[in-house]
């Protein structure tokens, strides 16, 4: 199949498309020119014109009441987007959040840890003790982070924006073994 019978085929399945579907085809296909433009040397002044005979073809030919019901479909696809974009990173600042308190312990840890070197056991017991009552108030503060997250994943503006974004796997740096030895 020859590309001009490629781009004729692909015009006639978006000529097709309702407002709604067309507001969604837009608003992927614009953020792919964004992303296509941030990773290629396409120029902006390449995209717009992309964008403008999309637009003309495709946009302008629409019905009053057809535009209508795209513009507001529009709007509500960009504002999906926009809020999970938002989303995302916020579920990053969570995360960042924890790995930062995760590694607060492990200096707490290795402090501990030298004391048992540097000090008597009767002094290296007490400094234990304040550790453990510092660290456990780090693991308070790690785990009343991981609730606000559970809490903002769950909360009821993901149902009018599509859900909430997936939570990316996060691996912990907490030298569990030597917590576990300190704390226990």
């Amino acid at each position: 199949m020859s590309i001009a019978s490629l781009d004729k085929n692909t015009d006639k399945i978006i000529s097709r498309m309702t407002p709604e579907e067309l507001a969604r085809y837009v608003n992927g296909r614009f953020l792919n020119w964004a992303q296509v433009a941030q990773e290629t040397e396409i120029t902006k002044e390449e995209i717009d014109r992309e964008a403008d005979i999309f637009v003309k073809k495709h946009v302008n030919t629409l019905s009053g009441a057809a535009h209508f019901e795209y513009m507001k479909a529009l709007h509500r696809e960009s504002e999906n987007t926009l809020v999970r974009a938002i989303g995302e990173l916020q579920i990053k600042l969570f995360q960042r959040s924890i790995t930062i308190e995760e590694w607060k312990i492990n200096s707490l840890l290795y402090a501990a840890y030298a004391m048992d070197e540097i000090l008597p056991p009767d002094e290296a017991d007490k400094q234990h003790q304040e550790f453990k009552k510092t660290i456990s108030s780090r693991l308070l503060e790690i785990q009343d982070i991981e609730n606000g997250l559970e809490e903002f994943i769950h909360h009821n503006l993901w149902t009018t924006h599509g859900g909430a974004p997936e939570i990316p796997e996060r691996d912990s740096v907490l030298i569990e073994p030597l917590l576990n030895s300190i704390i226990m």
